[in-house]
């Protein structure tokens, strides 16, 4: 569980990275990264 809170970390400041480095929270790379921490807490939610 505390793996997959991490994972989440990471991909979240990632994401805003990618926005901050785009300009944009719409940019194709910054849209992927979200989705896949879509999935990841998704997993979480189910998990707790």
């Amino acid at each position: 569980m505390e793996l997959l809170l991490q994972k989440i970390e990471a991909l979240r400041m990632k994401m805003i990275e990618e926005a901050e480095r785009h300009g944009c929270f719409t940019h194709e790379k910054v849209v992927a990264i979200s989705q896949q921490l879509d999935e990841y807490i998704i997993r979480y939610y189910v998990l707790k």
